[in-house]
């Protein structure tokens, strides 16, 4: 199965934040990403985006 990826920025406007928040957050592995080793460079798994959301909705008790 082929993992489907975004840019960080896409992943920033996923989440609502900063490309440098979402930068962090790679950092801190609350999101999942790997280099390319071409132009494209850096991509985050969209899954590991979307869980990441689901995660803080139900940690400050957002509904869905």
């Amino acid at each position: 199965m082929i993992e489907r990826t975004v840019n960080v920025m896409e992943a920033a406007e996923m989440i609502s934040c900063s490309r440098a928040h979402a930068y962090r957050l790679l950092e801190a592995g609350e999101i999942k990403g790997y280099y390319t080793g071409n132009r494209r460079g850096l991509r985050v798994l969209e899954r590991s985006v979307e869980e990441f959301i689901e995660r803080r909705k139900e940690e400050y008790g957002v509904a869905v």
